[in-house]
């Protein structure tokens, strides 16, 4: 229990491939490679290029959250400290 990755979550491999924010940036595809804290500029970034009110990122925000990967931030239900 408190383990399954959110339903909003597609995790595909290979790592090399693209990753993109979806709509208002509540739903986005990334690979399990990928560390957390580049999924947050990515959402950053959508947010701002699209105009939109919300800015959504991952959560929770340890100060890992630049060392972690997103596979491993899913399988374990956390990123860190």
């Amino acid at each position: 229990m408190g383990t399954a990755p959110n339903p909003t979550c597609s995790l595909r491999a290979p790592i090399h491939a693209c990753m993109r924010a979806q709509g208002d940036g509540s739903s986005i595809t990334v690979e399990p490679g990928l560390i957390g804290g580049e999924v947050n500029r990515i959402l950053a970034n959508h947010a701002k290029v699209n105009k939109l009110p919300i800015q959504y990122k991952i959560g929770p925000d340890p100060s890992s959250i630049d060392s972690s990967m997103i596979g491993g931030i899913v399988s374990n239900n956390s990123s860190g400290m």
